[in-house]
């Protein structure tokens, strides 16, 4: 069973305590001491006159004791030692698996549940880290399988733009325009993390196409609570809003009638960045909301699946910008849905503030 990590923290001093199997020992060697040197005393003075029998029952005992040290010293000192050295080799191979067992009162024992925390605590570090170098892989991989000439691609979409501007239709060149930033945020932008100004820039850019398509029907505003300047110096990982905002529409907005909105509050507590990504679309009904959030807890695509609703059950965009925040700065960060149904949806992100790009200074 895995033991939660100790919160202690290591002040350069050990407090010494005295466990059982020191002061039974040291009694014992006390004893075997006092009972040798009495066998000895005995022996060389005993008179002629006085039967052998108690010192042969004596030395019986006294012999009994050496074994029974010996016996202690090798179950409760030397294997344990044994096991504690041959799982710190392993280690040293590379073998994380194998755990001591924790069982007896002995000091080898405390030593043997303090291995074990650390050894898990290694393993989870390990995994993580195996997750975000297999998340970047896939990325790497989705990029090289999909990617088209990007220049040929800005080439021929600032075509279409100059072609609209010659034929008098402003709004078609600001959606190429739009297009030709998104595709240049999505491509050439080559870090992990970002400045919150410039992924609200991208989300910019691809709300103006939405807009384009649904014939201004949506708004999208943004609101700083305090320190506007700061948060927007934040960093986050590239592609958190906009695939948050895209739910918004294709699951809020789009389905119902009339105008909508679509909302992105940014303000922080003492260390964390709180974004809130919300809508006045058709909301969310109570058990769908709860299946999506134990799947966000989880990161299992497949409780997402078994949505009734196969259009409101397909979220995975959620699940991968979820994902890809728990893997890069923790378990404690994600992603959570809050909604009324008929009313609207929430979608809140949780991050560290960090205002300095950690992968410039690794």
């Amino acid at each position: 069973m895995k033991k939660k990590p100790s919160d202690r923290t290591y002040s350069g001093k050990r407090t010494v305590h005295l466990h059982i199997n020191s002061v039974l020992l040291l009694a014992l060697m006390l004893l075997l001491i006092v009972g040798n040197a009495a066998f000895i005393l005995y022996a060389a003075f005993r008179p002629a006159s006085l039967p052998a029998l108690p010192l042969k029952l004596f030395a019986v005992l006294s012999c009994g004791i050496c074994l029974l040290v010996l016996g202690l010293y090798i179950f409760t000192i030397y294997l344990p030692a044994r096991r504690l050295n041959t799982a710190l080799r392993q280690i040293a191979e590379g073998d994380f698996e194998q755990l001591l067992s924790e069982e007896g009162i002995t000091e080898l024992s405390g030593m043997a549940g303090e291995f074990n925390t650390f050894l898990l605590s290694v393993r989870q570090i390990i995994n993580n880290e195996y997750n975000s170098q297999l998340l970047k892989k896939r990325a790497e991989l989705n990029a090289l399988q999909s990617q088209i000439n990007p220049h040929f691609l800005y080439n021929t979409i600032d075509s279409i733009r100059g072609q609209a501007l010659m034929c008098g239709s402003k709004p078609i060149a600001d959606t190429a325009k739009a297009l030709a930033s998104i595709f240049r945020y999505c491509i050439d932008t080559p870090d992990n993390l970002v400045r919150v100004q410039e992924e609200l820039q991208h989300v910019t850019n691809y709300f103006s196409i939405q807009q384009f398509r649904f014939h201004n029907r949506f708004t999208l505003s943004t609101d700083f609570e305090e320190q506007e300047a700061v948060l927007r110096s934040c960093y986050l990982p590239r592609l958190t809003l906009q695939p948050l905002v895209e739910n918004a529409i294709a699951h809020g907005l789009e389905p119902k009638t009339g105008p909508g909105m679509v909302r992105i509050k940014l303000c922080a507590s003492q260390s964390r960045l709180i974004i809130t990504v919300e809508d006045d679309g058709v909301g969310i009904e109570a058990a769908q909301l709860e299946r999506i959030n134990h799947a966000l807890l989880l990161s299992d695509k497949k409780l997402l699946d078994v949505s009734p609703k196969k259009r409101s059950g397909n979220r995975c965009a959620l699940l991968n910008v979820n994902e890809r925040i728990r893997i890069t700065f923790g378990e404690a960060y994600g992603v959570r849905l809050y909604s009324t149904y008929g009313v609207g949806t929430q979608c809140e992100i949780v991050l560290p503030i960090i205002t300095v790009n950690p992968e410039y200074n690794s």
